[in-house]
């Protein structure tokens, strides 16, 4: 092969590449958006009350 063909193909190779990891870069920063973390939730009055209880050993078994 002669060595400006070579030359070409080369440049052409690398030149896909680069487009790869551009693409690449852009897929995995939607990924990350869309991980992204958020706000954490706001928990009930009730659910923090029953957490409470439970942690303080309020919660026992029925009496029979």
């Amino acid at each position: 092969m002669y060595a400006t063909m070579q030359y070409d193909l080369m440049q052409a190779r690398v030149a896909e590449l680069h487009r790869q990891a551009e693409n690449d870069r852009q897929i995995q920063a939607a990924a990350d958006a869309r991980h992204a973390r958020t706000a954490p939730r706001r928990r009930s009055r009730r659910t923090l009350a029953w957490r409470v209880l439970s942690l303080l050993g309020a919660r026992t078994a029925p009496a029979r």
